[in-house]
């Protein structure tokens, strides 16, 4: 055993890696959380003080109710949760027309059906899913549909998509379709997950030589174990030195899973102008493909002021994203007032979005030293097992994250439940330690 006997490092601040601090440390004599930016949560971020309450620069809405470790402690938290039906309505930008989640048009219902037999279609390696749609007889109409719909929410384009990674998240979902909003900011769940935590900030580790980790200032942590949570793209861009080397067939899967880049667009109005009923809009053709307005009871409002009373938030991954991160952010927010005022224009007001504009927050998640993207989806050139490869231990190595997810979950129950199943993984290699050494962790 180390000089530390019992001693676990996880490198990684976010939900995988704070959950499986908090379910090892019950068990384990000391745990070590090393993170390289200034503060815990990972993709888990807010800004205050647009509106009466934080606005969620990362993740947001639950996605599914069943067979969900976030669920489970969110239940044991004693929190709530708001249902949402999703999308509430699409707004077709090309001819400026709307239908409701209950009236979808025929082409809106074609491509649910196509993604909703997804086991069934075929494609050659390689393929991307709009090369399948397109040999399946879509319009350019559907494939703007699921561009919107489908390929913006899992974080990608459809050039980009695969298929067997698509077909693996089909089979392996089993949390249900319900869509839910935390009845307060998700940065509670981070500060309950952290509580008690030894978190070392502004510790970025550069290095893992076999039971000792090292950052870039030469600080060193000697342990038993190490688990590794870091985002995807730290270990495609290789920051950190593996000594031994990573084998190859794991190298080969960090280097086939695909991560993109998303961009939030918060629009800032003084008042509320679209109907009380609305919260969201996928909408084809449209500069912001996914619209949505939240907001949180008294849970999640600030005490003090704020510069705005109402926003929206327009949402963009892939191409389009880094279309809008290039763009001045002025441009940023003609387009977007232009885009709201069509959708929620009136004889009264024509320009509502406009006339009651406050003030636009962009946020780019390829900017995000630590981070560099949004989160991972079912890339075309990734192979079935990938996941798992990304996932496997080595020794006393173990991996957990959103990308080393089997049912490509790049979700926050996704995240938790990498970081439950590492932490599960190191229990059971201390517990062969400890009857080699007949010694009791």
């Amino acid at each position: 055993m180390s000089k530390q006997e019992g001693t676990v490092v996880i490198v990684g601040a976010g939900l995988a890696g704070l959950y499986a601090a908090q379910l090892l440390s019950s068990v384990v004599p000391r745990v070590v959380v090393v993170e390289a930016s200034g503060e815990v949560g990972g993709r888990v971020k807010e800004i205050g003080g647009l509106v009466p309450w934080p606005l969620q620069l990362g993740p947001e809405f639950i996605h599914g109710s069943d067979n969900s470790v976030l669920m489970r402690v969110i239940n044991k938290y004693g929190w709530g949760t708001k249902e949402l039906e999703w999308p509430d309505r699409y707004y077709f930008a090309d001819d400026k027309t709307c239908c409701g989640g209950e009236n979808e048009t025929e082409d809106v219902k074609w491509v649910h059906d196509f993604f909703d037999g997804i086991l069934e279609a075929e494609g050659a390696e390689g393929e991307s899913v709009r090369d399948v749609l397109v040999r399946s007889g879509a319009t350019e109409r559907q494939i703007e549909i699921a561009e919107v719909c489908y390929a913006n929410d899992f974080g990608a384009s459809l050039k980009r998509m695969g298929l067997p990674e698509l077909k693996q998240e089909k089979l392996r979902w089993n949390y249900g379709e319900k869509y839910l909003l935390l009845d307060r900011p998700l940065s509670r769940l981070v500060e309950r997950l952290a509580a008690g935590t030894d978190v070392r900030l502004g510790w970025e580790a550069r290095a893992i030589r076999r039971c000792q980790v090292v950052d870039r200032e030469g600080r060193s942590i000697d342990c038993d174990a190490v688990v590794v949570t870091v985002p995807h793209r730290i270990l495609q861009d290789g920051d950190i030195d593996f000594e031994p080397p990573l084998p190859p067939d794991k190298l080969g899967a960090i280097s086939r899973v695909s991560m993109s880049t998303a961009v939030k667009v918060f629009l800032i109005f003084r008042h509320r102008f679209w109907p009380e009923s609305f919260w969201d809009a996928c909408c084809p053709f449209g500069f912001l493909p996914e619209v949505w307005a939240t907001e949180y009871d008294s849970q999640g409002r600030a005490e003090t002021g704020a510069a705005g009373g109402a926003a929206i938030v327009g949402f963009a991954c892939a191409e389009r994203a880094e279309r809008i991160a290039a763009m001045p952010e002025e441009e940023v927010v003609r387009a977007s007032l232009a885009q709201l005022d069509e959708m929620f224009a009136s004889r009264v007001d024509p320009k509502p979005a406009t006339s009651a504009f406050e003030s636009c927050h962009v946020k780019d998640w390829s900017k995000e030293p630590h981070i560099r993207g949004a989160y991972t989806f079912p890339g075309r050139g990734a192979r079935e097992g990938d996941r798992g490869l990304l996932g496997r231990p080595l020794g006393s190595l173990f991996f957990a994250g959103e990308a080393t997810h089997e049912g490509v979950n790049p979700c926050m129950q996704g995240a938790l439940e990498t970081g439950e199943r590492a932490a599960r993984e190191v229990l059971r290699t201390f517990r062969v330690r400890a009857e080699r050494h007949q010694t009791k962790l």
